[in-house]
């Protein structure tokens, strides 16, 4: 599940326009999956694989009862955000 995740958010970006075959294959930055989780990490500097990760991190982090690092990942991701 945490995979299907991860491939969700790669549909999501492609369907908002966030991301393109083109702009993935011209831009090295999407190609890496590895990322620093902070409370300073911001959703638009990262790239496509990077924000797949941290999709498929929240759905891990959320069912291994990680709490912080799960309130870390909503609140970086647009879509999980904790409404106001």
């Amino acid at each position: 599940m945490a995979i299907l995740q991860h491939e969700l958010q790669h549909l999501l970006d492609y369907a908002e326009g966030a991301l393109s075959i083109g702009r993935y294959l011209m831009f090295p930055s999407n190609w890496r999956y590895g990322y620093r989780l902070s409370a300073d990490t911001q959703w638009r500097r990262l790239g496509a694989e990077q924000r797949a990760s941290v999709a498929e991190d929240l759905w891990r982090s959320e069912r291994a009862a990680d709490d912080e690092r799960a309130r870390l990942l909503r609140k970086l991701t647009p879509w999980a955000r904790p409404r106001a």
